[in-house]
């Protein structure tokens, strides 16, 4: 798998990666918490707005239903 990062969003304790996967032809958005990605909450497509658009709205979320 090559994963290239592509843009990187923190707040507090929450990160959130978008890589651009070549094997697959996709982007990869993914959401770490304390450093810990969580598997779950990643969000594959195939274009780069959508894929930035859907990062800003789970950096804004911290998955547990509070606001950061």
């Amino acid at each position: 798998m090559a994963l290239r990062l592509l843009e990187k969003f923190d707040r507090g304790n929450i990160t959130v990666k978008v890589y651009r996967d070549t094997e697959w032809e996709e982007y990869s958005v993914r959401l770490y918490k304390n450093g810990i990605e969580q598997i779950n909450e990643s969000y594959h497509c195939e274009y780069l707005d959508d894929a930035v658009k859907t990062a800003s709205i789970m950096i804004d979320e911290d998955h547990e239903g509070e606001k950061v």
